[in-house]
Formats: C-alpha cells, structure tokens, sequence
C-alpha cells in the first residue's frame, strides 16, 4: 500500500505543483495586463495554504472547492478511488468479487450521508461520489480482463454498478439536466464500457505511435491547457475574435509544454520514485538473509 501511494503522489504531484503555479502566474500576469480572469478562479482563495492544498490535490475535499486551477476536481475523484484501493488491497477470486461490491455500498452510502450534511465541503464531496462509484466500472474491467474474476461475473458487476449510478442520482435535481434532456449522460455511460471493451478485443500490440504519443503527454494536456489557454487567447483572439487562430496557437504551445513536462518531469520522477523502492527492497532483502548468519553466531 505504502509503494503503490509513493508511486501515484510521483506520478501525479510534480506536474500538478508545475500547473499550479503556472496558472497562479498566468493570473497575476492576467490581472496586472486587465486579462479577464480565468474561469472560475478565486482571487480571494490564493493564499499560500489554499496553493498548496490544490497543488496536491486537496482543495476540493477540504475547501469545498478548486480555487486555481479548477479542472483539477476531477483528480480529487481519483483520489477517493485510490484510497479505496489501499484499503482492500490485492485481491482475487471470491475477495476480488465481494471487495469490490462492498466498495459500491460505501460509495453509495457515503454518498447519502454528505449530501444530506449541512456543510458546502460535505455536498461538494458527495458530488464526487457518484463518478466514483463509475470508476468502479473499469475495475470490473480490469478483474475480467485479468481473470481475476470470470467475464460473466464482471459483466454483471458493471449492470450493477450502472444502476448504482443511477439510483443515487434519480432523487437529485440535476436528474433531468444529466439524463434527460441534457448531454446524454446516461446513453454515454452505458456505451462507452462497450466499446472499450470491443476494443480490447483487438488492441493486442503496442499503440501506434501517434496516438502512443498523446497518451504519454495526456497528463500534461489536462493539466497545462488552461494555464495555456488563458494565456495565450488575450493576445490572439481578444474578446474572442480570431478564436479559431487563437485555439491552434493554444495547441501549439500546449503540446510541447506537455511533451516536455512527460519527458523532463513526469517520467523522470516515476523512474527515481521506483529505483528508490527497489533499493529499499533489496536493503530488506540482504537484511533478511544476513539474520540468519548472525543469530547463528551468537
């Protein structure tokens, strides 16, 4: 549990410390110029503490919200996700199966409990937990594909999680805005299990490399695209003329500066994050072997 947690926080917090205070200087350089402000930043949550809760993460669950960088509630969902994970390990077969409906009832359940807390916090969390009790889909992915659990029992786990989903969003108001009449919620959550699913079918080799390409730089566009974003549109496209041209220079910019945060920040902090767990493993190993030895001298 300790090696998986070190292994995410390395994968996810540099860059997400780089966006961070990109888009806190981006929104000085904004405001100083009379830049209209970024979308949804709260001048009034800059403050050191606040950065530095949102640069690791956790301003959504213990400020109620994202005040910088604000795509960044959704990583927060990852987050309760990866917690559930440490809490009930690795398991299979009969433990694999049951673990993961007991996860659907707590999400459930917490769920019901903070959206009926009188706290902002407590409803922005029970927000999350919804698209939670989702990520649970591609776990029984992952169990069926792996064998972990047979392909007929992750199929019924995924009908069951979908209904899940459902249940606990019926009695909410946004009900008819999500599934409705609004983007098709409920049809996307239901398809696009299934094509993915298709797909694996027949991706048995590695990605072509275009595509290989934006997966390794994925992180950084999610992350730097609205620092990006907000710093290159007052210039080419202001009050929004020219937005077209202004776009294409957003993505020129942003894929290199993803590629190179990939290439000098992410990869490097993963390979020291797992040499240095490798030379903690083989410490403990020759620790263990020369115990024998010297209680026999003794």
């Amino acid at each position: 549990r300790g090696a998986f947690a070190l292994k995410r926080a390395a994968r996810l917090l540099p860059a997400m410390v780089l966006a961070v205070l990109l888009t806190v200087v981006v929104s000085k350089v904004g405001e100083s110029r009379g830049w209209p402000a970024i979308f949804g930043l709260d001048a009034n949550r800059m403050n050191p503490l606040a950065v530095f809760l949102e640069s690791i993460g956790l301003a959504p669950t213990l400020l109620g919200s994202a005040g910088v960088l604000f795509v960044l509630w959704s990583l927060n969902i990852e987050y309760y996700w990866y917690l559930a994970l440490g809490v009930i390990g690795k398991r299979t077969g009969r433990g694999a199966l049951w673990s993961t409906y007991g996860l659907i009832a707590v999400f459930a359940g917490l769920y019901w409990l903070t959206s009926s807390l009188p706290f902002s916090a407590t409803h922005v969390v029970a927000g999350h937990l919804p698209y939670v009790i989702f990520i649970v889909v591609g776990r029984w992915i992952y169990l069926g594909q792996h064998r972990l659990v047979s392909e007929s029992a992750a199929a019924i786990g995924m009908v069951v999680t979908l209904a899940v989903h459902i249940g606990i969003r019926w009695p909410a108001e946004e009900w008819d805005i999500w599934y409705v009449r609004g983007d098709g919620s409920l049809p996307a959550a239901a398809w696009a299990p299934l094509i993915f699913c298709l797909l694996l079918r027949f991706v048995h080799r590695r990605l072509w490399r275009p595509i290989g390409f934006i997966a390794d730089i994925s992180y950084g566009l999610y992350l730097f695209h609205i620092p990006v974003m907000f710093a290159v549109l007052p210039w080419v496209s202001p009050s929004g003329r020219n937005f077209n041209l202004g776009m294409a220079v957003t993505l020129a910019v942003l894929v290199p500066l993803a590629w190179a945060s990939y290439r000098f920040l992410e990869e490097p902090a993963r390979r020291a994050c797992r040499r240095w767990l490798q030379s903690r493993e083989a410490t403990t190993a020759v620790a263990v072997e020369s115990e024998p030895a010297a209680l026999s001298s003794l």
